[in-house]
């Protein structure tokens, strides 16, 4: 469910946004009256000093003797403030890709070298999940237990919060922002591994294969893989989104088609095991990809079944017959069934780019070149 345009202009007349002229005291009292917890923050700094601030109720008559030298506003989330939270991006490219993946909220702050990396929603039952990579964390859901400094507080670089939408946060169930938010940091490390040119496509249709198998419809897939040719600057996506459905008819007939097998020859090991925890995709076993047919003549036969059985067949007293959609019809020089033979082949090529190995492949291309021979296409009807 991503978002769509709605960025609204912040007027300067608004009282909590940047306006110096109104005082923190102000800011946190109106915060109360919007039914969120406000409790002080020393001023330049993210973390309160209050012991046991996660336990402090201010009511509007204890604001001024906490709010009485320019301190910052900060705000408990989740339960003490009415299941407010708080989804932090933390990275550039979370910043980029946010508006595809989270959910429509009015409610967005930031500052100027990180403006809308906040975004606050009503969400009962929320819990804090860090999506974290190597140390580094791309992205956060703040719930209860957290507390996140509001505008107009001032950064440690000196940068003042401040409101890119100050509306309404909106409300979403737990399950959607988790995975809304699951999506974007899958997004963002796979975009930092991404594959080199020649071996894109192939990637694509992996990934495509792996979270199809895993429940996600072709919309859902092709918004992921759009974000994510975005992020990694690929000049190709529409290739890689024509592949989508092409994949999906597969998996839906439970035909071969590459997954996550496939993908770990693109990506390393570690990083397609974090984005199946944080996506909750099961792994595929290496059968899931099923071999192709044998590189033999008896092989392409079977193919030629597998495309066209349904508008063939083969009757000793008169040969081929050939469907032409109102009759069958008797096929005495071969001319339709040896076409039929020749699109096989072609398919052959299809089938190497779908092959689960490099080695798997490069075996296909060659036996389709062989397979273009007069006498193999003879062999094969």
């Amino acid at each position: 469910m991503a978002l769509s345009s709605h960025r609204k202009e912040v007027l300067p007349g608004l009282p909590n946004l940047l306006s110096s002229e109104v005082s923190t005291l102000e800011i946190a009292r109106e915060y109360i009256e919007r039914g969120w917890v406000a409790i002080p923050v020393p001023q330049k700094e993210k973390a309160p000093r209050i012991p046991g601030w996660q336990h402090l109720r201010l009511n509007v008559e204890d604001l001024p003797q906490h709010f009485n030298n320019g301190q910052n506003v900060g705000v408990l989330l989740g339960e003490p403030s009415n299941w407010l939270i708080d989804v932090d991006l933390d990275c550039v490219e979370a910043l980029q890709v946010a508006e595809r993946f989270l959910p429509l909220t009015y409610a967005i702050f930031g500052r100027a070298s990180k403006p809308q990396s906040h975004f606050l929603y009503y969400c009962q039952g929320a819990r804090t999940i860090r999506f974290e990579w190597q140390g580094e964390v791309i992205a956060e859901i703040r719930s209860t237990g957290a507390q996140t400094v509001f505008p107009p507080s001032v950064h440690p670089s000196g940068e003042c919060v401040r409101w890119d939408e100050d509306g309404d946060p909106a409300p979403v169930d737990f399950a959607t922002l988790k995975r809304a938010v699951a999506k974007l940091a899958s997004c963002v490390l796979l975009s930092r591994y991404y594959p080199a040119k020649g071996s894109r496509q192939f990637a694509a249709m992996a990934l495509s294969g792996w979270l199809l198998r895993n429940g996600w419809t072709d919309d859902e897939v092709r918004e992921f893989l759009e974000a994510l040719c975005e992020l990694a600057g690929d000049e190709e996506m529409r290739m890689r989104l024509s592949q989508v459905r092409n994949t999906a008819t597969k998996v839906e007939h439970d035909l071969p088609a590459t997954g996550r097998p496939t993908l770990a020859e693109y990506y390393p090991e570690e990083v397609l095991e974090k984005v199946a925890e944080w996506l909750g995709l099961h792994k595929e076993r290496l059968d899931t990809e099923r071999p192709s047919k044998p590189c033999t003549d008896l092989g392409n036969a079977e193919r030629l079944v597998q495309h066209f059985g349904s508008i063939i067949r083969y009757v000793p007293e008169w040969g081929w017959l050939v469907w032409d959609g109102k009759r069958w019809v008797k096929d005495t020089g071969k001319q339709r069934i040896t076409k039929l033979a020749e699109e096989t082949v072609r398919r052959i090529y299809a089938e190497a780019a779908e092959a689960s190995s490099k080695e798997e492949r490069e075996r296909l291309v060659k036996w389709a070149l062989a397979s273009e021979n007069r006498q193999r296409i003879q062999a094969m009807i």
